[in-house]
């Protein structure tokens, strides 16, 4: 066979050179002139007008292929996917010989090197390419005889060189055919006994007999009283399959021996079990190459070798190979209506792979149908690989000349039309033809499973084989089934071969032909049909491997595309087709030169070729991964890549500027930049970020892309451009740094809000003074951090000239106190040099823009990481200048004060600064930096005045205090009173606590402490709740433990009792319990003197009375302390009161109850003081909170409790209650004393119905 592209549907030709169509047919088709009327034999040599007006529809030259008339197409007035033409030459001849020799009307034909056309005389007609006969026979004259019926069936094998010929008297004869015009056959008759396998030494040229020679009859190959209604060759030379009217199947193998040629005829399928009334031997398409096929591809040689068929009955499809041995391979059920025969039809795929290929598959397809639903199943056959493969249960192993092969079946999709067929004829893996019961040709695309053109086969009158599958020649009897069935059978009347189709008809022989993709593209482009014209293209590039000959083809066909018509917008799938065959066929000069141009004005179709191009730019690899690819879509024109940069970031949306527009970035007009204006999405600029990573420098205008990255904030592909096609690291920092400064003295941005969002235009550089600040630091830094780490942006080593010459610039450029214009190097960028010199401008114009957290983690990953700043790949004292240089510009960054300058520092920010200093001064290798600790004070100081002016939202004082007393605990810093106090300012208290510890100064210890949580609960809502519950339990911890040993507290047990108590309301807020134990630590465990302790710190400036603190107290606490019932009363008593009545209420098990006081830190004497505090029934206490409740308005807290509470006196709490405001509370103090009725009278007064 010939490469695997000819079976295809993308022949170079619709007749390829192995076709046995004369080459004036071909250009007949191809509408060229037609050659000089050709003689016919001199059988036929009478004159063609003789026949008047019978022959009128046909007349003309003998040897032409006129198209059919136009009336005959169905759907398009040209047909774009189908060839058509009539061989009026084969069918005068025919008429001829009908009207002149009696030789009866066509029954049958066969289509392969030779037209051959049998009748229902018995007379075979052999026509070549030319149409001239070279061949007739009369059957009743040979050896065959009289009495054989009609000819039902014709068979030629692969070259051509034998014939079988089927009669309706079930007698099959082999004929020997003429030489072809191409020479001897590829094989001879080879009949060998061997007839397994298919090698040089079967491939044999046999003695030359005449042609027309009977070589066998075949007498055995049918059931009695029955029809041959399908007798074929197979892919074997060898081995013929037949199929009678009874239904049964037989094969014969040829033999040649010393005694001449012999049959061996076996019935390998009874009628009896299903009538068989469909069959295709699998067999090429052609003989060109078939012998390097065989020889180099073992799998096309193991599938040759099988000689499988293909046989449907009306239930089922059966697959079988006879080769080495039968064996059924595939089998489906059928279903159809009883008045439709089953159809089949195979094509043969080319091996994939190469021939050295062990792997290489070889397949074919299977296309069966019947009524109107169609199969497609494939067969593919390979080498049998146990170290790698895993056969499927659905496959079949077979072996072949001592190598197993396997064959897998796989249906591969179902299509069902509105029609019924009564002819199935696949053209390629594509297309496949139908010809339905209103005699209709129709045309399916497999991949869409549409049809997609029609043609009326009407006026041919097709001829059908119903009397031959019902035996009327012979009165065999065939079952009703079969007999209903046949009325439209024309298995023998429809010839394929080489992807061409051949029908018989009463009124011609038409010819009907696949075009090749070319014309079909050609035919769809000139019909405004784009979408299946670039489909047909983007087939052909995908399926074809590119040769400079398929690119010259695909050009000339894209040239006919009707790019200027305005009515023919191209979808968004003929887009995407358009630009994938343009990119791999590098077609992208008539893409820049011809599609683009006609499209730049068209707001729909332009956008979606620049999407295409951007989709199928990501597809490649950045350009500095691969510096030497030259890929085609790289070297796209500069206007072009700017097109794509801009509609990458405003999207498909975005009204794109013309070509004059993005021409003129410098200076565009105002009309101009608002049309192209539209906001900016993030995803947009990364998109094009990625884009221009994948051209080619060259493709580049530095200065337009420069621009275009600034305004539309493409800071990392500003950075790529200046650091890989530029190689200038250092001004793509300069640039950067300088554009935010000037950003900075152009507009200082309110605390706390948000910098806008600078509308930014795809072609002007105005927006150049409003970048997006934020994005502008992160990109920045993420420049510096891959500097100093030894790496481009873009993830590469630096070049190593670069290795220490780009960060040393970089960081000198960094802490530099001169700013410079890039255009004006002499003169400053501010007004004020002074001030700029201090404030190390650079650095803190990162700091200001909010980038103090990114830019300190970027210094501590380069710090730890970087070459730059390391002690082993650099001297020391390089680095440790450099280290020394670094934190001494933080510093100055940090106490910078000047307010005219518009770089401010926020107190969150300083405080950052500082902890990171203090990392740093922290870190084993810097310990000889010197850091005066007077800096320190100063921050602080700055921090202060800071706060002081509400500068600040969430200090990071937990951290802030952490490093802090780590420097103090390194000795690098000197906790002095001013250290202290400045700290206690800013709110350092967890700082001051560790501090006081360690003094021993218990009460300072205790206002951090509280100061700390009154702190953290002011702000609403509250941020840190873990913190909160943390430092509640921190102090609860601190101060039982002090309060419980007394002795050991001394004289600071008072001030700590005092000190709580004016924290006591948030505390107890916070937790009640732990609260009330503090208190009964503090002052003893009575609530009556806790309440009395409460009201007199209330009402008092003064501390506590010594007689109240429980440090000397020497009595009992069951004393007659006053307790005043009239207000006002401290807010904490109501709640501490609630925890208190709820242990004293609970009606849990003692167990229980002391296991959740036991989740209080404390040892037994916790307990015991708890169990004190409640065995202590105490009336007053009672009806203190009940005074309590009711001066709060908790009714239904105070109901409750006098439902339950047993120590309250009834009579004084109802000298509080009043009849009117407060009946159920009455009408429960009623109950709880036994006056029922009174009882019952409060609640008829709340409830009067």
């Amino acid at each position: 066979m010939s490469d695997s592209k000819s079976f295809q549907s993308y022949p170079a030709s619709i007749f390829s050179d192995e076709s046995d169509l004369a080459s004036d047919i071909e250009a007949d088709l191809q509408e060229l002139p037609a050659e000089t009327d050709s003689q016919s034999c001199a059988a036929f040599s009478s004159d063609v007008a003789s026949l008047g007006s019978f022959a009128s529809p046909f007349t003309g030259s003998l040897s032409s292929v006129n198209e059919i008339p136009r009336g005959q197409r169905f759907v398009d007035e040209q047909p774009i996917y189908l060839r058509t033409a009539s061989l009026k030459g084969i069918f005068t001849s025919l008429l001829n010989s009908q009207l002149k020799e009696n030789c009866g009307s066509p029954s049958c034909i066969s289509y392969q090197g030779f037209i051959v056309v049998g009748t229902n005389n018995g007379f075979i007609f052999v026509f070549d390419r030319c149409q001239e006969v070279r061949l007739c026979l009369d059957t009743t004259k040979t050896e065959v005889g009289s009495g054989q019926g009609p000819i039902t069936s014709l068979s030629q094998n692969l070259p051509s060189s034998r014939l079988l010929s089927g009669f309706a008297s079930g007698r099959i004869a082999m004929w020997q055919m003429p030489e072809t015009d191409r020479g001897e056959p590829l094989c001879g008759d080879a009949e060998d006994d061997d007839t397994s396998t298919v090698s040089s030494s079967t491939i044999k040229k046999g003695v030359k007999k005449a042609a027309g020679s009977l070589l066998r009859i075949i007498n055995d190959a049918h059931q009695d009283m029955q029809s041959i209604i399908v007798c074929a060759f197979t892919s074997l030379p060898t081995v013929a399959v037949s199929v009678d009217s009874g239904g049964s199947v037989f094969e014969m193998d040829f033999r040649r021996g010393l005694l001449g040629r012999s049959t061996q005829s076996v019935c390998f399928f009874s009628g009896s079990h299903g009538e068989i009334c469909a069959m295709s031997p699998l067999r090429p398409a052609h003989s060109t190459g078939l012998l390097q096929s065989i020889q180099g591809h073992s799998s096309f040689r193991a599938l040759f070798g099988s000689a499988m068929v293909a046989m449907a009955s009306f239930t089922k499809v059966i697959v079988v190979m006879l080769k080495p041995k039968f064996r059924v391979v595939f089998w489906q059920y059928l279903k159809g209506q009883p008045s439709c025969l089953p159809l089949l039809s195979w094509s043969w795929h080319q091996p994939a792979g190469s021939p050295d290929d062990a792997s290489a598959e070889c397949c074919a397809f299977l296309g069966f149908a019947r009524s109107s639903s169609l199969h497609i199943a494939r067969i593919t056959t390979r080498a049998v690989d146990h170290s790698r493969a895993v056969i499927s249960p659905k496959s079949s192993i077979f072996s072949l000349n001592g190598k197993q092969f396997v064959f897998l079946f796989d249906v591969l999709r179902t299509i069902s039309l509105d029609h019924r067929f009564v002819s199935l004829h696949v053209f390629s893996l594509d297309y496949i033809a139908v010809l339905d019961s209103e005699e209709i040709l129709r045309l399916i695309d497999l991949s869409t499973e549409q049809e997609v053109e029609s043609f009326n086969m009407t006026s041919t009158q097709i001829c059908y084989n119903s009397s031959a599958f019902k035996a009327l020649a012979i009165g065999g009897a065939v079952s009703e089934a079969l007999a209903c069935a046949s009325e439209r059978a024309c298995a023998n009347s429809v010839a394929s071969a080489s992807g061409k189709l051949l029908i018989l008809g009463k009124n011609g022989i038409s010819l009907i032909a696949l075009k090749s993709w070319k014309e079909r593209a050609t035919s769809l482009f000139n019909a405004g049909r784009l979408e299946e014209a670039l489909a047909c293209c983007r087939q052909v590039v995908k399926d074809s491997t590119m040769t400079p000959q398929l690119r010259q083809s695909l050009l000339e066909v894209l040239n006919e595309m009707p790019l200027a018509d305005a009515k023919l917008r191209p979808t968004p799938a003929s887009v995407s087709n358009l630009v994938e065959i343009c990119v791999v066929a590098n077609l992208v000069d008539f893409l820049q030169s011809s599609v683009i141009p006609a499209y730049r004005q068209d707001k729909l179709t332009f956008p979606l070729i620049l999407r295409c191009l951007c989709t199928r730019l990501l597809q490649l690899k950045p350009i500095y991964e691969v510096p030497d690819d030259d890929f085609c879509l790289r070297q796209l024109a500069p206007d072009i890549v700017m097109e794509i940069l801009v509609w990458s970031v405003h999207g498909p949306s975005t009204s794109l500027p013309s070509p004059s527009t993005t021409s003129s970035l410098v200076s565009p007009s105002p009309t101009d930049v608002s049309r192209v204006q539209q906001p900016r999405c993030k995803n947009g600029r990364q998109l094009a970020e990625s884009c221009l990573v994948r051209f080619s420098p060259a493709s580049l205008d530095i200065d337009k892309v420069v621009k275009f990255c600034l305004s539309n904030g493409l800071y990392q592909g500003f950075a790529y451009v200046y650091s890989y096609v530029l190689q200038d690291h250092e001004a793509a920092f300069r640039r950067l740094t300088d554009l935010l400064l000037k950003s900075a003295s152009v507009s200082r941005p309110s605390h706390g809000a948000q910098s806008p969002s600078p509308v930014h235009s795809a072609a002007s550089s105005d927006s150049l003074e409003k970048p997006d600040p934020r994005e502008a630091v992160n990109a920045i830094l993420l420049f510096l951090k891959s500097c100093f780490v030894g790496e481009e942006v873009y993830g590469l080593p630096l070049a190593e000239h670069f290795h220490e010459d780009v960060p040393s610039k970089l960081f000198n450029l960094l802490l530099s106190s001169q700013v410079l214009s890039p255009e004006h190097q002499r003169k400053p960028l501010f007004s004020q040099p002074t001030s700029s010199a201090r404030s190390v401008p650079r650095l803190r114009v990162l700091l200001h823009f909010g980038g103090t957290v990114d830019l300190l983690n970027m210094l501590t990953l380069a710090l730890q990481e970087s070459p730059f700043f390391s002690f082993k790949l650099s001297s020391t004292g390089l680095c440790c200048q450099r280290r020394q240089r670094l934190l001494n510009a933080l510093a100055l960054c940090a106490l910078d004060e000047t307010s005219e300058a518009p770089l401010s520092i926020d107190a969150d920010d300083v405080a950052r600064l500082l902890c990171f200093i203090g990392k740093q001064l922290l870190l084993p290798e810097n310990d000889s930096l010197v850091f005066d600790n007077q800096k320190i004070l100063s921050i602080l100081d700055r921090l202060v005045k800071l706060i002081s002016a509400g500068d600040h939202t969430q200090l990071p004082t937990t951290e802030l205090s952490d490093v802090l007393f780590r420097l103090l605990s390194a000795g690098r810093l000197a906790a002095s009173a001013e250290m202290l106090k400045v700290a206690e300012n800013i709110g350092l208290n967890d700082f001051c606590e560790l501090v006081y510890r360690r003094q021993g100064n218990l009460g300072a210890v205790l206002s951090c402490l509280l100061s700390s949580i009154q702190r953290t609960a002011s702000a609403q809502p509250v941020r840190n709740t873990a913190h909160l519950c943390d430092l509640v339990t921190r102090v609860y911890v601190f101060l039982s433990g002090c309060l419980n040993s007394p002795t050991e507290t001394g004289a600071n047990f008072a001030p700590l009792v005092n000190r709580f108590l004016e924290f006591v309301e948030m505390y107890a807020t916070l937790d009640p319990l732990r609260c009330l134990i503090l208190l009964m630590h503090g002052i003893g465990p009575s609530m009556r003197r806790i309440l009395c302790a409460l009201d007199t710190f209330f009402m008092s400036d003064e501390p506590l009375p010594p007689n109240l603190l429980a440090q000397n107290s020497h009595h009992s606490y069951n004393d007659d302390t006053c307790l005043s019932p009239d207000g006002p009363h401290h807010p904490a008593a109501i709640i501490i009161l609630e925890p208190f009545y709820e242990l004293l209420h609970s009606d849990m098990p003692d167990l229980e109850l002391e296991n959740a006081i036991s989740t209080v830190e404390g040892d037994t004497k916790l307990r015991l003081a708890l169990d004190e505090l409640l065995s202590k029934p105490d009336p007053l206490v009672a009806e203190f909170y009940i005074r309590l409740l009711l001066a709060a308005g908790r009714r239904e807290t105070l109901i409750n409790f006098l439902k339950i509470n047993a120590e309250y006196r009834a009579s004084v709490v109802l000298e509080l209650l009043d009849e009117e405001s407060y009946p159920l509370e009455l009408a429960c103090i009623c109950e709880k004393t036994g006056d029922k009725n009174k009882a019952f009278e409060f609640l008829q007064k709340r409830h009067p119905n």
